[in-house]
């Protein structure tokens, strides 16, 4: 996994490096440039893009540019500095930098207005604003970046586009819209977030030499899940069904089968080892048309078309078979439903059984707040924006700007993990790390999606994974599964079942990459 964290965060691991470590801030600033030169250089060879303009701000990003300059004039291309500003107002190792600039002859100019950049360049490094900026960009700095934004030759930002908050999904005002930005040592939130991200292009981190000491004992606010990350463990050649998770997925209505059905068959996928479907009698038969490999379980009367009333024995013995319970697709948000969600919710907490609530059920839990400090580690509630605002009212002006904080409160109301779904989305639960999901495309954004992963988080839990391993590394792999999904069909044709069939190949891949000693 790689870190991710916010500007004060990033700041002290800056004076770690320096105090404790005894790392010069200008060692620091030389290998974020060399390293962030040398990617440049991979994307835009010198034969194809010779000429290089290089704008820089007064400040530290500044100083990054300076160095990014001096490696690309060394490497043989023809470069142009460009400060907005005056030599006098640098300072400190930006100014070292920008010193050994104008040593090395290269062509070197003030701007004080936008007249003065060249608009034949072909491409642009923006070191003009960093993570740090508070509010949107003024001034120069605004026409300087409505200008690059104007411009058709590549752009590469450095840490971050220039306007853009690194602590924020915001776009408050004018920011760059780069080809690729390269951030110093992790990834900042408004890198991973829309509408932030949207700007930066492609995102890669570069190494700027902090200890490996210091690295290994790093707390970030929040990681970002890797594809090395994406892996299940081997399973022995004498595992049998009941031992390989037995997933149990209680919901469906009158025209809501589909979603029960999709959480079957993610389960399925992701090798639980039984999938049983426990839906209102009158849409059995419905459920056995649909489902093959699974099985159903008819609940109520003959001709009910939705769950009402409490649990009964039959469900209740499945529920106690059951390794993991699913509640919620396809559910319905029928009164007596809500007053069976209820009941259903006793037993569960009585029996302290692994569970998934999505869906409806997130629908009904949002009318019985009550229940959510009564939940433990091992449930997972999976709401999207609309069912996190329904279920966390309070916190929903979080939402636009800072997702992952407005996750990170709502592990502080209940125990049990949270997985906030979204573009990415974000899984976390009491007193541990945040985990923003790095998979996916448009193709998931179309209903059944929920769905599907609902069963894919409850056969990792049925498996034996935690609660907060089962929600981001399902994320992970129902992302992939889109992944896969829109290489084969394309995001617009690609349906639910599509994905389903993607899914058993992103298992196939976690399966390959897990640890072949790990059997169970």
């Amino acid at each position: 996994m790689k870190a991710v964290v916010l500007t004060k965060e990033m700041q002290a691991m800056d004076r770690r490096a320096m105090d404790e470590f005894g790392v010069p801030g200008v060692v620091l600033m030389e290998n974020a440039g060399w390293h962030t030169a040398e990617a440049i250089m991979e994307r835009v060879p010198r034969k194809q893009f010779p000429g290089a303009a290089v704008l820089c701000g007064k400040g530290n990003n500044g100083g990054d540019g300076f160095v990014i300059a001096r490696v690309l004039d060394a490497a043989g291309y023809d470069v142009r500095v460009f400060l907005l500003g005056a030599k006098d107002d640098v300072k400190g190792d930006a100014a070292v930098n920008m010193n050994i600039v104008l040593s090395s002859h290269i062509p070197f100019r003030e701007v004080d207005n936008v007249n003065a950049l060249p608009a034949d360049s072909s491409f642009y490094v923006d070191a003009l604003l960093g993570t740090g900026l508070s509010g949107p960009a003024r001034g120069l700095y605004k026409e300087v970046i409505s200008w690059l934004n104007e411009r058709s030759a590549p752009c590469f930002s450095v840490d971050i586009p220039s306007g853009l908050s690194g602590d924020s999904a915001l776009v408050a005002g004018g920011a760059v819209k780069a080809t690729a930005t390269f951030s110093m040592a992790c990834y900042k939130p408004a890198h991973l977030y829309a509408p932030a991200k949207n700007q930066c292009g492609a995102v890669s981190v570069v190494d700027i030499g902090f200890p490996g000491e210091m690295r290994r004992h790093m707390t970030p606010t929040l990681w970002r899940v890797e594809e090395e990350d994406i892996f299940l463990r081997k399973r022995a050649d004498t595992l049998y069904k009941n031992r390989a998770g037995k997933v149990l997925v209680i919901g469906g209505s009158a025209g809501l089968t589909g979603a029960v059905t999709l959480s079957a068959l993610g389960a399925s996928a992701c090798g639980a080892g039984l999938v049983v479907a426990a839906v209102p009698a009158g849409l059995n038969g419905i459920m056995e048309n649909k489902l093959t490999e699974q099985m159903t379980l008819p609940l109520g009367a003959e001709d009910a078309h939705c769950l009402s009333g409490t649990p009964g024995d039959t469900l209740m013995e499945k529920v106690e078979w059951a390794d993991a319970v699913i509640v919620g697709p396809g559910m319905g948000r029928a009164a007596e439903t809500g007053s069976f969600f209820k009941a259903l919710m006793e037993r569960l907490f009585s029996l302290k059984k692994k569970t998934v609530i999505d869906a409806d059920g997130l629908y009904h839990l949002a009318r019985a707040q009550e229940l959510l400090a009564r939940m433990d580690e091992q449930i997972i509630l999976t709401p999207h924006f609309g069912e996190f605002k329904r279920l966390f009212p309070e916190l929903a002006p979080l939402l636009e700007g800072e997702p992952w904080q407005a996750c990170r409160k709502a592990t502080e109301k209940t125990a049990a993990v949270i997985n906030l779904k979204g573009a990415p989305s974000t899984v976390g639960q009491q007193e541990q790390p945040l985990y923003v999901n790095s998979t996916g495309n448009a193709v998931l954004a179309r209903g059944g999606s929920g769905d599907i992963l609902s069963g894919v988080t409850a056969a990792l839990l049925a498996g034996g994974q935690s609660a907060l391993k089962a929600a981001w590394l399902g994320n992970a792999l129902l992302g992939r599964a889109g992944d896969l999904a829109a290489g084969e069909w394309g995001r617009y044709a690609a349906m639910q079942t599509d994905v389903v069939t993607a899914l058993k190949h992103a298992v196939k891949e976690a399966a390959q990459r897990g640890e072949a000693d790990a059997e169970y």
